[in-house]
């Protein structure tokens, strides 16, 4: 019985080495790549007492295609604003690419009024990485909800915008 206890464990002990290979493409010493990326700021107007602040996260499936969640939060006098969208980036080369998404705009009301409905975001535009620190981009915005569109929000929406980051 005992020898057969043995038997059995030393054929288990055998599997599980061998499903233990790492002869794969894996290297503890030399991980895989994070493909996820994040970037924000923020700065105060302070005569105004105004706060302005920006993220985006993204994931890059491979380094032509990458997805991107944004989000603005501004404070103003008479309401704040928070604007968040997703959209998908393709690079057409390795410093041109178009993007296409759709978002979301909330106004916060400071003095207990009504604020007016969320607004309701298309978005399509092009872009060019001149480097690793400084980008144009060109974006048209589309609000479908042309109802109210409260103190800062407007129906149709063309913005052309650099970064550079420091």
């Amino acid at each position: 019985m005992l020898k057969k206890l043995a038997l059995v464990l030393l054929l288990s002990l055998g599997v599980q080495i061998s499903a233990q290979d790492l002869s794969t493409e894996y290297n503890a010493d030399k991980p895989l790549p994070d493909k996820r990326y994040t970037e924000s700021f923020a700065y105060p107007l302070v005569l105004d007492g105004e706060t302005h602040s920006n993220f985006t996260m993204g994931f890059e499936f491979d380094p032509n295609f990458k997805t991107e969640l944004q989000g603005f939060y501004d404070t103003y006098r008479l309401a704040n604003v928070f604007d968040i969208s997703f959209r998908g980036k393709k690079y057409l080369t390795d410093k041109f690419y178009v993007f296409s998404g759709m978002g979301a705009e909330f106004e916060i009301d400071k003095y207990g009024r009504q604020p007016p409905p969320t607004r309701i975001k298309i978005m399509n535009g092009m872009g060019y990485d001149f480097n690793e620190k400084m980008s144009l981009e060109a974006k048209h915005e589309l609000y479908l909800n042309t109802s109210n569109f409260g103190n800062y929000g407007t129906p149709n929406l063309f913005l052309l915008s650099s970064k550079y980051k420091f």
